[in-house]
């Protein structure tokens, strides 16, 4: 995996983010327990960038993440 700056963060983070929509069930009701899965292998394959926003279910995407303590080690925008 490529990793670049975060602008003057000086976060490294993966060139490929992972969409967290899915958590949130935006679009469809989603298994939980699938979704953890997928941010698992995303994670295993160095994207460490993930896009979360309060949008996402009314902040459910990122309730499931900070649940999991799946925060730890990689930047949630």
């Amino acid at each position: 995996m490529k990793y670049r700056k975060l602008g003057k963060t000086g976060l490294d983070v993966s060139v490929l983010s992972l969409g967290a929509s899915s958590l949130g069930s935006v679009f469809r009701e989603t298994n939980e327990e699938e979704s953890i899965r997928t941010v698992h292998t995303a994670v295993d394959l160095g994207i460490n960038l993930i896009d979360v926003s309060p949008y996402y279910g009314l902040t459910k995407a990122e309730t499931v993440l900070g649940d999991r303590d799946l925060r730890d080690g990689f930047a949630c925008i």
